[in-house]
């Protein structure tokens, strides 16, 4: 028994594999980004301290989408605390983003 529980942890598990396309969107969602939010945002999506949040591994940005769509169309002006950090430069309204660009976008930051 406990030579197949060692055997079983030094097995490397694939990943589970990703709906079809979504590489497709992801590709995508990176030249959106790169044009649109790599400014604020960076390269990495880590954000700028204390001014732009990071759009990466955050409960914000993994949460609730509808939030995170009216954020972008709409642009946001306030304080924001996310994970113990406060980010609060305004962030414009990019309302010509049409639905597959920030669908795309947001598929990328997800992965």
């Amino acid at each position: 028994m406990l030579l197949f529980a060692a055997l079983h942890a030094q097995v490397k598990h694939k990943a589970k594999p990703k709906p079809p396309g979504i590489a497709a969107s992801i590709a995508k969602g990176k030249d959106v980004y790169m044009q649109t939010c790599v400014t604020c945002h960076q390269v990495d999506g880590g954000g700028v301290q204390n001014m732009n949040p990071p759009l990466i591994k955050t409960t914000y940005v993994l949460g609730d989408k509808t939030k995170l769509i009216t954020i972008v169309l709409n642009g946001f002006n306030e304080r924001v605390e996310i994970e113990g950090n406060t980010y609060s430069n305004v962030m414009p309204s990019h309302d010509f983003f049409e639905r597959p660009g920030y669908c795309q976008c947001f598929n990328l930051c997800a992965q």
